[in-house]
């Protein structure tokens, strides 16, 4: 089906992986918001400087959550899809955009704060924060 924007939103991303390079173990977490499955490939992951990932692969069922990496296993984490290793996650802080064709799904903007070695930059159903990654499962509590 053709999506809209919020459709497809960015619910967690690692940035600044501890245990694997940044090129092998950055992910972006993707919820699926609508009562239908969607096709992950060709979605396409844009960076402040306008370098795009596209999505290769990948289906992600209703309500849930899927992990796309930057490599096929990031840090040991078994992704759902990839996406091109031209975007990068900036370690000091960077704006993704994710579209589908010419529809923006979702905009998310992370700060510097964000990117201790090894935390993820999580939203918990009301705020983000920087939290202890949970890939694929459910976000810790901003509190």
């Amino acid at each position: 089906h053709d999506l809209s924007e919020g459709d497809l939103v960015v619910s967690e991303l690692l940035a600044n992986p501890d245990a694997c390079s940044d090129a092998d173990g950055e992910w972006i977490e993707v919820r699926n918001t609508t009562g239908q499955p969607i096709e992950l490939a060709g979605i396409e992951l844009v960076d402040a400087s306008g370098n795009v990932g596209t999505v290769s692969g990948g289906q992600i069922a209703p309500g849930a959550v899927a992990v796309l990496g930057r490599g096929d296993t990031p840090c040991g984490i078994d992704p759902v899809g990839t996406y091109d290793a031209a975007l990068s996650l900036n370690n000091g802080g960077d704006t993704v955009q994710m579209w589908a064709g010419s529809t923006l799904l979702d905009v998310v903007t992370y700060s510097g704060s964000a990117v201790d070695p090894d935390l993820s930059w999580g939203h918990d159903g009301t705020d983000w924060c920087q939290t202890e990654p949970t890939p694929g499962g459910a976000n810790a509590s901003c509190g």
